[in-house]
Formats: C-alpha cells, structure tokens, sequence
C-alpha cells in the first residue's frame, strides 16, 4: 500500500491539464450533479502531489469538475506523495473505475494506450483485456487500441452510444476526412451496424481499385 494524507484541497491547486491518470470519456451521470448539490461529496477524491507542488487528479476527476462548477471548495481529499510510481497512479484510477461501472469503449482504449506507457503489449493483453470484459487477443486489443486517436465527434458519438464501436474499429485505419465523411453520413442516415461496416469497406474497396479517397468516391 501507497502512503496517502488527508488533505484540504483548494481548487486552485489542481492541475487541472494533467490527465495522466484520466481514462473517463463521455457525459457526466445525470444524477452527479444532484447528488454533489443535495449531500455533498460523498466519496472523497485521491489525488498525488507533483514534483511542482501542484495536484494531479488521480481518482475522481468528475467529482471535482462538478465541485469546480459548483463552487465547492476546500475539498476533503487524500493525497499520494510525489514519489508514488505513475504506473501505481494508473492502475488506482483504472482499478477504482472498474469496480463500480462499466466502461465504455473509448474509456477502455484509453486504458489500454495509457497503461501501454508502462507495460508491454502482452501483459496488457493478459491483464487488462480480461478486465475490460474483452477477449485476451492481439487483434481486439491493437482495434481497442486505435480508437481512442480518432477525432473527438467520433469518439463522443462511440462514448454516447450513437456510433457502435465497431464503425470507430472500421474508420480507424482511415485518414481524418475520410472517417469525418463516413461519420457525416451515419448521422445522417442511420443504417444498421452491418450495412455501416459494409459500406465501410466497399467504398474503400472501390476507391483502392479507382484510385479515389472515399469523399471522391461521392458515396
């Protein structure tokens, strides 16, 4: 066990940019807010103080933007010591996540390229894709992997449940327009996950034959 302090955190104090140890992605719970507003902070954040004096958010980083928003401060808090390894750090946000809520796919790609700084791709594989609810395999865990370099409308839409993941595993070999013109037309016309994916891959297909990117192919 990591030596932690009990500590009166100001807001101020937050190294609010650092999101080392962030993995969560998507729309706060409706009920935080509330829950924050009505009964306070139930569950106290875990947070590590950095080499520079600041904080870095390890655990709870929803809870304090709401508490932020809100207006809230001193916040109770515990505190890691600076010398606590990041890739302790890691694990205590990812582990804390897991325990309470499922994750959502981009959440669990974020968990794989951050915990890929610290561990080598077979015992992320072992490790945490059994975690994540996902078969231990090499080819799922380098799709999990890409997806969370795809453009922030993709992954909002992935996140909130608008977009299935298997479309964002599709688009991510592809360039940026190329991805942005299919997401466009999905939100548009919202076709079944199949006829999405094959869509996906005959366009390309046609383009690779034509010579064309995908926006040229004027699906």
């Amino acid at each position: 066990m990591h030596e932690k302090e009990s500590y009166s955190i100001q807001l101020d104090e937050v190294d609010w940019n650092d999101t080392s140890c962030l993995i969560t992605y998507g729309p706060f719970p409706d009920t935080l807010t509330l829950a924050i507003q009505t009964v306070g902070l139930i569950q106290k954040p875990l947070l590590q103080r950095k080499r520079d004096g600041r904080l870095r958010i390890v655990c709870g980083s929803r809870r304090l933007a709401v508490c932020k928003h809100l207006g809230l401060e001193p916040l109770s808090g515990d505190v890691l010591s600076a010398s606590t390894p990041p890739e302790t750090c890691l694990r205590m946000a990812i582990y804390d996540n897991i325990t309470h809520r499922d994750l959502n796919p981009v959440e669990k790609s974020l968990v794989l390229t951050k915990m890929a700084q610290h561990l080598n791709q077979a015992q992320l594989i072992q490790e945490f894709m059994p975690l994540l609810n996902q078969e231990p395999n090499a080819a799922l865990f380098r799709r999990y992997e890409r997806l969370s370099s795809l453009e922030e409308s993709i992954l909002d839409a992935i996140a909130g449940g608008t977009l299935h993941e298997r479309i964002g595993f599709a688009l991510s070999p592809l360039k940026p327009g190329d991805r942005l013109a299919f997401f466009n037309l999905f939100q548009e016309l919202p076709f079944s996950v199949s006829v999405q994916e094959e869509l996906v891959t005959t366009v390309v297909e046609i383009g690779q034959r034509d010579n064309l990117t995908p926006r040229q192919d004027r699906f």
